[in-house]
Protein backbone atom coordinates (compact mmCIF):
# COMPACT_ATOMS: atom_id res chain seq x y z
CA UNK A 1 0.00 0.00 0.00
CA UNK A 2 2.65 2.14 1.06
CA UNK A 3 5.08 1.33 -1.78
CA UNK A 4 1.69 2.35 -4.34
CA UNK A 5 1.48 6.18 -2.59
CA UNK A 6 5.07 6.82 -3.65
CA UNK A 7 4.68 5.72 -7.12
CA UNK A 8 1.51 7.76 -7.23
CA UNK A 9 3.66 10.52 -5.80
CA UNK A 10 6.17 9.89 -8.38
CA UNK A 11 4.29 10.15 -11.68
CA UNK A 12 2.32 13.04 -10.22
CA UNK A 13 5.72 14.80 -9.61
CA UNK A 14 6.83 13.87 -13.47
CA UNK A 15 3.12 15.19 -14.63
CA UNK A 16 3.93 18.35 -12.80
CA UNK A 17 7.45 18.74 -14.17
CA UNK A 18 6.57 18.31 -17.48
CA UNK A 19 3.30 20.29 -17.94
CA UNK A 20 5.71 23.29 -16.19
CA UNK A 21 8.58 22.60 -18.70
CA UNK A 22 6.53 22.67 -21.99
CA UNK A 23 5.17 25.79 -20.55
CA UNK A 24 8.70 27.28 -19.94
CA UNK A 25 9.62 25.81 -23.29
CA UNK A 26 6.88 28.30 -25.08
CA UNK A 27 7.55 31.10 -23.17
CA UNK A 28 11.67 30.80 -23.31
CA UNK A 29 12.17 34.37 -21.33
CA UNK A 30 11.79 32.17 -18.30
CA UNK A 31 14.83 30.44 -18.59
CA UNK A 32 15.75 31.32 -14.73
CA UNK A 33 12.95 29.64 -13.66
CA UNK A 34 13.94 26.70 -16.42
CA UNK A 35 16.85 25.62 -14.19
CA UNK A 36 15.23 26.53 -10.91
CA UNK A 37 12.94 23.72 -12.00
CA UNK A 38 15.43 21.29 -12.96
CA UNK A 39 17.39 21.86 -9.51
CA UNK A 40 14.30 21.44 -7.74
CA UNK A 41 13.43 18.00 -9.59
CA UNK A 42 17.14 16.52 -9.35
CA UNK A 43 16.63 17.16 -5.50
CA UNK A 44 13.34 15.34 -5.18
CA UNK A 45 14.41 12.62 -6.92
CA UNK A 46 17.43 12.32 -4.68
CA UNK A 47 14.71 12.65 -1.57
CA UNK A 48 13.03 9.41 -3.04
CA UNK A 49 16.44 7.59 -3.80
CA UNK A 50 17.29 8.29 -0.16
CA UNK A 51 14.27 6.90 1.35
CA UNK A 52 13.87 4.12 -0.70
CA UNK A 53 17.19 3.01 -0.82
CA UNK A 54 16.41 2.44 3.40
Amino acid sequence: MFFKVIVLFIVIMLCILFFTLSISRKCNKNHNFDITLSKLSMSQFQIFRSSSSR
